[in-house]
């Protein structure tokens, strides 16, 4: 049965698409089977891994708006082996405003998990857009975890509280069984004191939810999207390759 880990935070700009789409490639690499559902109306995910974006093309928004719509349907192969992708456009920004007025509109993701989807993957990564929206809180209720980026600067730190008392009131109020995974620092540069500070700041409020494995600041990471790529497809000798392989056994120690 696949485990359903949404990657959140309501700060933009802290690696959330980076994290989601290069983790799952990771683990795809590792053998696992891998979907990573598009749940941003910008379509990041979906720019960087979808073979043929187009507006008319089946999305999440068809998912979440129509209760007969299955995430199947929509499912895409991309051209990473056991890498799968779940596409969004502009159009999911209007799901919300549909889903508004609907009875158990914390749901409308939930209900789109049929058992074959849940056969057929062993992990389903929910790349969030950056904001505490109902599409984020769709996917808090839909998801076994939660992973939360954060780069290696006070900045970060904050509204974190914010995207844990969501998170709680998902689980008190929507009875949902979701839990944080972990904390991933996306952006490290040693170079900078700051980083540091940070870091230990981190481990002093968040323990052992903070992974050993960091990502380095790498420009081969920031060159990736722009050319619709993974890291391991664009560059898989540099840092940021080497440090997704290693956060992917990490990642794999602490979910089993």
């Amino acid at each position: 049965m696949g485990k359903i880990i949404t990657v959140a935070n309501e700060k933009g700009g802290v690696g959330k698409t980076i994290l989601t789409v290069n983790l799952g490639a990771a683990l795809s690499i590792r053998g696992q089977r891998v979907l990573v559902i598009d749940m941003d109306p910008q379509g990041n995910a979906s720019y960087m891994l979808s073979k043929n974006i187009s507006e008319e093309n089946p999305s999440m928004y068809k998912v979440l708006v129509n209760k007969d719509e299955k995430i199947s349907a929509i499912i895409e192969h991309t051209s990473t082996e056991n890498l799968d992708l779940a596409p969004s456009n502009l159009h999911l920004a209007g799901a919300e405003i549909q889903l508004i007025q609907e009875y158990g509109r914390e749901f409308a993701l939930k209900r789109s998990f049929t058992p074959e989807i849940m056969e057929q993957y062993d992990y389903i990564f929910i790349d969030t857009a950056p904001s505490l929206s109902l599409l984020t809180v769709n996917s808090f209720v839909a998801a076994d975890y939660v992973l939360i980026p954060v780069f290696s600067d006070f900045l970060s730190l904050v509204g974190l509280n914010l995207l844990f008392d969501t998170i709680k009131i998902s689980q008190e109020n929507l009875g949902s069984k979701v839990e944080v995974l972990g904390l991933v620092i996306t952006k490290y540069d040693s170079r900078e004191n700051i980083s540091e500070e940070a870091i230990n700041l981190l481990k002093i409020n968040f323990g052992g939810l903070l992974y050993e494995t960091m990502i380095r600041t790498n420009v081969r990471l920031k060159e990736s999207p722009a050319k619709r790529q993974t890291i391991f497809q664009y560059d898989p000798v540099c840092v940021g390759a080497r440090n997704y392989l290693a956060l992917a056994n990490e990642f794999l120690n602490k979910i089993r």
